[in-house]
């Protein structure tokens, strides 16, 4: 594998790292809603309307999935199609209760009084556990491009640390004073 592309991944993953910081912060202060609906449309016999929301909030990442199909009767508070983003504030949003760590899930399909079935998805990921995941990918992956750095390096005869030619000096790098490390290969 290149080091271009774990270069490029490192520091993709860095700036997640960074950005979901920054969120985490901010959802401490503000409630933020990211909203996606499809609004009422029909399919086949039914009714149907399903709504995404990404919510932040009290330093965690909310995910909601509401459906609701109806063959008969009537589906109340339809949202409109299309995203929305909007600001709130958390004391009036339903949240359910989270395990010791901030994780919650929650999953549920009910029967409703003219409504076929409605079915409600929800995922609370706390921002520690994100950050921490971005974190330690973006340090593996540069763990990894430095040491295929320095097996290269050694490989070329190059100085491990400053990359200087040491074909003429074996033994001490003239540029750094970095002695250089002999495989028991080499000296066979």
């Amino acid at each position: 594998m290149t080091r271009r592309p774990l270069i490029l991944a490192s520091a993709l993953s860095l700036l997640l790292c960074i950005a979901l910081a920054a969120m985490w912060v901010w959802s401490c202060f503000s409630y933020d809603v990211l909203h996606h609906g499809t609004g009422l449309y029909q399919d086949g016999p039914e009714r149907v309307v399903k709504d995404w929301y990404v919510e932040t909030a009290a330093g965690s990442l909310d995910v909601k999935h509401y459906q609701a199909r109806a063959g008969f009767g009537k589906i109340g508070n339809v949202t409109p199609a299309g995203w929305q983003w909007t600001m709130g504030d958390s004391r009036f949003v339903w949240r359910p209760q989270s395990s010791r760590l901030g994780f919650a899930f929650h999953a549920e399909r009910f029967p409703l009084i003219g409504i076929n079935y409605h079915r409600v998805m929800f995922l609370r990921l706390p921002f520690w556990a994100l950050v921490a995941l971005t974190g330690a990918g973006s340090m593996l992956s540069y763990l990894f491009v430095h040491r295929a750095t320095i097996r290269l390096r050694r490989a070329s005869k190059l100085c491990v640390r400053c990359g200087y030619d040491l074909r003429a000096t074996p033994d001490r790098c003239p540029e750094c004073g970095t002695p250089v490390r002999v495989n028991s290969e080499a000296k066979a």
